[in-house]
C-alpha cells in the first residue's frame, strides 16, 4: 500500500497480533472438521427496513443449507446477544454462540484461525480475520465497509439483498491477496 492509503485506512486493529489462549482451545474446536463462525449483529439487518423482513429469511435460509456440511458458531462484536440468540432460534439450536465479551481482540485473532470460513458484518470483525489471513465473506451494508473490502482486495462480498448466495460464495471463495499493512 501506498503511504497515503494507510494513512487513509489506518486503525488500530491492525496492529494486534495473535494471542494464543487457553480459553479458545477449551473450545475444542478441532473436534469439528468443517467449521464457520458468524459475526452480525442487528442493525445489519435495520439498514434497509423495507426489505429487513426478506434479508434475515434469506440469511436464516442460506445458512440451514450450510448446516448439511459446516458446523456453525456464532459470535457478536457489540456485547449484545439478541440478534445471535433469535439466529439459533430460527436454526432450531443447531449452532453454538461463542460469547465474545469473554477474549481480548489478541485471542479472536486466535479464534478466527480455527475456521475455515469467517462471515462478518462488523468491520473490525473483519480486521481481525485479515490479521488472522482467515477466509473472509464480507457482508457489506457501509461504505466503510466497502472501502475496507476494496483496501484489501477482497471480491467475498455480499450485500444484504444477497445473503441467500452464502453458499455459493464459499463454494466460490477468492483468495485474498493478504499484504503488509504497515
Amino acid at each position: 500500500l501506498s503511504k497515503k492509503e494507510v494513512l487513509l485506512h489506518y486503525d488500530p486493529a491492525f496492529d494486534l497480533i495473535l494471542k494464543k489462549s487457553k480459553k479458545i482451545d477449551n473450545l475444542k474446536l478441532s473436534k469439528y472438521k468443517r467449521k464457520i463462525l458468524i459475526c452480525v449483529n442487528s442493525s445489519i439487518f435495520e439498514v434497509n427496513k423495507n426489505k429487513k423482513h426478506n434479508n434475515y429469511n434469506n440469511f436464516i435460509s442460506a445458512l440451514k443449507s450450510l448446516l448439511h456440511n459446516y458446523k456453525i458458531f456464532l459470535i457478536q462484536n457489540d456485547g449484545r446477544l439478541d440478534m445471535i440468540r433469535r439466529i439459533k432460534s430460527d436454526l432450531n439450536n443447531d449452532v453454538k454462540i461463542i460469547e465474545e465479551s469473554d477474549f481480548h481482540p489478541q485471542e479472536i485473532i486466535y479464534l478466527i484461525k480455527h475456521f475455515n470460513f469467517i462471515i462478518s458484518a462488523p468491520m473490525h470483525f473483519s480486521i481481525f480475520t485479515y490479521i488472522a489471513k482467515g477466509k473472509l465473506i464480507q457482508i457489506k451494508y457501509d461504505e466503510k465497509v466497502s472501502s475496507f473490502c476494496k483496501l484489501i482486495n477482497n471480491k467475498n462480498i455480499l450485500n444484504l439483498s444477497n445473503l441467500n448466495t452464502i453458499p455459493q460464495v464459499i463454494k466460490n471463495y477468492q483468495t485474498i491477496n493478504y499484504k503488509n499493512m504497515a
